[in-house]
């Protein structure tokens, strides 16, 4: 139970960091253009 609930912690930080990275990516795009 116990390792279950770590492995969902660990799919939302990376689901959170994807998210971080991409809005910072498209936030440089707009930047540059």
């Amino acid at each position: 139970m116990l390792r279950i609930c770590r492995l969902l912690n660990v799919l939302l930080d990376l689901t959170l960091m994807a998210c971080l990275s991409a809005f910072k990516l498209r936030r440089m795009n707009t930047m540059i253009i």
